[in-house]
């Protein structure tokens, strides 16, 4: 399918300047299905193996021989794949970027007549060398998006269905079981209670999976807000194994499991702190040592909130720990818990306003910040800074309106920053693809 865009140009009829008749070129051009940028995008990640951000030739060449048939229905030879790679690798430096790739597809973000010139000089051959390929990363794409569908439902029926088999609920009158004495220790409210807690684990029959009748809180909520790892895993080793998963990720009345709850931290605990370097330092490690823990453990990032449907970046965000966002943001990577393009939708995840944990950030930020930290580690880990809310409102709009000049600012620049390098790049690549070699750069400052 051509680009409507290009369809349109020239007449209103929508035929050439030059002629009414599309040119078998022209009508081989249109056999290329047109793509978005944001399809691109999801699979510019799958063919990044390591994540890097750039696509070398072995990462390539594995796709390539794994995913691809040649006429017999076997994989390509070596002989093959080095005859595409030549094609696509225009500048030849052995590494594939998204202004070749988009190139070789016949597709821009911008020069869309200049990219239909490319598509006119494609051999059927390579026309349908591009089809196949571009069917494959597409059914690829799709895959992916069902296994997170998928793996979403699973969760949350983890969370809500069958498994409160076996909890005990401490309702008015029940005070004074030790399952209740046990929960309402876990609330750290009183300097002995964390002895007390490690007392009651260590006692024969008591039942760890226990709930708040009202406020559907666990020990697992309350000890995380408390940032008590060591009684968190004890409590984790005396839950039997098929429960382990749905108790660190109950959801509250809220709707919010323990994560968010290591989040969100103990306000009166904070306030003590706060004026403390030595002791505000602390308590920032604790929590990166829960929220790392729950990660570890299987919590859950789908989970969203009742009032508002804020995922764990939203509350990261709201909060406003820069340690908090870096431990999810590390944590997430390290122990491989999502894909590349699995994080940037956690990151573009719009709750019930339309706005994303940017917009949260943007608004929240430190007013003093030149540079609110927040916000450059969202944008740098893919948030999308041109996602409006349902009030038509971007990050950067959002934080103008909250008084922060500087968050507006940033995201900008940031933004701006990010679609000149785009275009630098799209203007390279389509001018080495018209011209049939790569553009040799100029010399100048620093190079």
């Amino acid at each position: 399918m051509m680009d409507k865009a290009v369809a349109k140009a020239g007449s209103p009829n929508g035929a050439s300047p030059a002629s009414s008749r599309a040119s078998p070129a022209g009508k081989r051009a249109e056999a290329v299905p047109s793509m978005m940028k944001a399809d691109m995008l999801e699979m510019w990640a799958c063919l990044d193996g390591d994540g890097d951000g750039e696509v070398s030739k072995a990462e390539f060449k594995i796709w390539y021989q794994g995913n691809m048939k040649n006429g017999e229905g076997g994989a390509p030879t070596d002989d093959a794949f080095e005859k595409l790679w030549k094609k696509i690798d225009r500048d030849g430096d052995g590494i594939l970027s998204m202004g070749e790739l988009c190139s070789f597809f016949g597709i821009s973000f911008g020069a869309v007549q200049a990219d239909l010139d490319v598509r006119k000089n494609m051999s059927d051959e390579e026309i349908m060398e591009a089809i196949a390929m571009q069917d494959q990363l597409q059914a690829q794409k799709d895959a992916m998006l069902k296994r997170e569908k998928d793996k979403k439902e699973s969760a949350q029926t983890k969370r809500t269905a069958g498994v409160r088999e076996g909890v005990t609920v401490i309702k008015k009158g029940d005070e004074t079981s030790k399952e209740a004495e046990l929960l309402d220790a876990c609330g750290m409210l009183e300097a002995a209670d964390k002895g007390k807690v490690e007392t009651m684990l260590e006692t024969e029959g008591i039942q760890v999976r226990v709930e708040h009748a009202s406020e559907k809180t666990m020990p697992m909520h309350r000890l995380a807000a408390n940032f008590q790892v060591m009684l968190m895993g004890k409590v984790h080793q005396k839950t039997a194994k098929e429960f382990r998963i749905a108790d660190i990720n109950s959801q509250d009345k809220r709707g919010f499991s323990p994560i968010f709850y290591a989040l969100e931290g103990r306000a009166d605990k904070l306030l003590e702190v706060k004026k403390d370097k030595e002791k505000m330092e602390k308590y920032m490690e604790d929590q990166k040592k829960t929220i790392l823990y729950l990660l570890n453990n299987g919590s859950d990032m789908y989970v969203e909130s009742q009032a508002n449907g804020w995922n764990v970046m939203h509350m990261a965000a709201h909060m406003g720990s820069v340690e908090a966002v870096t431990a999810i943001l590390d944590g997430l990577k390290t122990n491989k818990a999502l894909t590349n393009q699995q994080i940037r939708r956690l990151l573009n995840h719009c709750d019930h306003h339309g706005r994303t944990p940017l917009h949260i950030a943007s608004m929240r930020a430190d007013a003093t910040e030149a540079e609110p930290a927040i916000v450059k580690l969202l944008l740098k880990n893919g948030s999308d800074p041109d996602i409006c809310d349902k009030g038509k409102y971007t990050a950067s709009t959002l934080g103008a309106k909250s008084g922060r000049r500087n968050s507006k600012e940033f995201i900008d620049s940031f933004s701006g920053a990010q679609k000149a390098e785009r275009q630098r790049r799209n203007s390279r690549d389509s001018k080495e693809s018209i011209g049939g070699a790569p553009a040799v750069a100029e010399a100048g400052p620093g190079k």
